[in-house]
């Protein structure tokens, strides 16, 4: 098919999928709300003792008609400047979602388990149980793959065009 374009063909149709790709590449590797640089930021925060004091199931209706699942835990902690926190987030990033109520449910911790709290030491509110971020890295390497994809079907195209124009 490539070869029944003129080159002029081929030019415009390596435009459309150049910034097709490249729109679909900056939505995964933009950081929405700061969330890849807090990530980033909160690799390196301190920890201190927490303990679960709520773990509930929450119901989250999409517009998919599909219900999903997601522990929701309350827990408190205590800075080393001797102030007590209450705080929410599990984890940075998209918060874990199941299909199932039974799978939400595995996944909370026992109510008055003793958990490692991860807080910002600049500012101990903003806290979390965990520092993984899985849906930020996943995104961040689907961008890279979409980059590369790019790098790799423009060269292809410009090579048929010079082929073509010779």
């Amino acid at each position: 098919m490539a070869s029944s374009l003129s080159p002029p063909e081929i030019g415009v149709l390596t435009t459309i999928h150049a910034v097709l790709i490249t729109t679909v590449a900056l939505n995964f590797l933009r950081d929405r709300d700061g969330a890849w640089k807090e990530w980033k930021q909160s690799r390196h925060w301190p920890s201190a003792k927490g303990q679960i004091v709520q773990a509930t199931v929450k119901t989250i209706d999409l517009e998919d008609e599909f219900t999903r699942y997601r522990p929701a835990v309350q827990y408190t902690y205590t800075a080393p400047n001797g102030q007590t926190y209450h705080a929410t987030r599990t984890r940075l990033g998209d918060q874990p979602q199941f299909t199932s109520h039974a799978q939400a449910k595995l996944a909370l911790p026992a109510i008055g388990a003793n958990i490692p709290v991860y807080y910002n030491p600049a500012n101990p509110s903003q806290a979390t149980l965990s520092l993984s971020a899985p849906s930020l890295v996943r995104n961040r390497l689907i961008g890279w793959f979409l980059v590369a994809g790019l790098s790799v079907s423009l060269l292809f195209m410009l090579t048929v065009i010079a082929r073509q124009s010779l």
